[in-house]
């Protein structure tokens, strides 16, 4: 027996048990955040996003999501990091054009991407990240989206795609935490009609929203007008960012963003300035609690 264990030893000698002082690296301080450049959602994630984080955006189509994780990585670049994104839903040509439109894009900020998705493969993917790694130093990793990582074939009926999609997430999650990289991954919801985007509506992943430290939604959005004598919901130009999800504070907030001149700004606090023909009308309007400007995000598409 006592053989056995010192063999062990040999073999795993950094996984000996020890106090969790000693295995820590930080004195118990939160490893390093990367904020994500939106103040609100920062703050309720000690700073920002980090290294093994599996960070989940969903909500309908065409509400926003890809473009909101365009943002994202705009402000990661800007900040001086790397990032490296598979886009499997919307080609390359558009993603690029996408991101030339955003008004702090620059050809110099470093936003990776292989030449050729040829596979959603899960080795393939990380295989095309550690090259990143090596080459760019890419630590932001954003994968749009997760369908696209499932085997096309051999899949019979819902519950084999949920069992497939949520070993896809766990390794996924445990390569977040092997290469010491933040994953970013898009995620589709099933229909939802007259309520607000919750985790358990993401599509066929129960273990989705289980594994990730982060969930989040956008959407647009709604008013009911009356258009011929029928009542119809029609989208207006506000939308919302809200998490679902927090595991390192457990706080859910939200922010509102409105649609002006092409580009999508945050709410200020407590006040909306109304524009009537020459004057200006300040117009109070009651917020559960006061939200900061975030800084812009461009376009409303998906």
């Amino acid at each position: 027996m006592s053989n056995g264990l010192e063999k062990l030893k040999d073999v795993l000698s950094d996984d000996k048990v020890v106090h969790i002082k000693d295995a820590a690296t930080r004195n118990g301080e939160w490893s390093t955040p990367y904020p994500v450049g939106f103040q609100t959602i920062d703050d309720s994630i000690k700073g920002g996003v980090r290294e093994g984080d599996l960070i989940v955006g969903t909500g309908l189509s065409g509400q926003g999501k890809t473009t909101t994780l365009q943002a994202v990585s705009i402000n990661l670049c800007n900040q001086g990091h790397s990032c490296l994104w598979f886009s499997y839903e919307v080609i390359i040509d558009n993603l690029y054009a996408k991101f030339k439109e955003m008004g702090n894009y620059d050809d110099k900020l470093e936003i990776f991407t292989p030449k050729n998705l040829s596979s959603g493969n899960l080795e393939w993917v990380q295989e095309k990240i550690k090259e990143s790694i090596v080459k760019n130093n890419s630590k932001f990793i954003f994968i749009d989206h997760v369908d696209y990582l499932a085997p096309k074939k051999g899949i019979r009926g819902t519950d084999q795609k949920r069992m497939v999609l949520g070993e896809i997430c766990r390794e996924l999650k445990r390569m977040a935490i092997d290469l010491k990289v933040t994953i970013f991954l898009i995620a589709h919801i099933k229909k939802v009609q007259g309520r607000a985007v919750e985790m358990q509506d993401i599509s066929e992943s129960g273990d989705l929203y289980k594994i990730a430290d982060l969930v989040f939604t956008v959407g647009r959005n709604t008013s009911i007008e009356n258009v011929g004598g029928q009542k119809i919901s029609v989208m207006t130009n506000l939308s919302t960012f809200r998490i679902l999800k927090n595991r390192i504070t457990g706080e859910c907030p939200y922010f509102e963003y409105e649609y002006i001149n092409n580009m999508i700004c945050p709410l200020d606090p407590e006040t909306i300035i109304v524009e009537e023909e020459e004057e200006v009308v300040e117009k109070v309007v009651v917020k559960e609690k006061p939200r900061r400007r975030q800084g812009k995000i461009i376009g409303i598409d998906d």
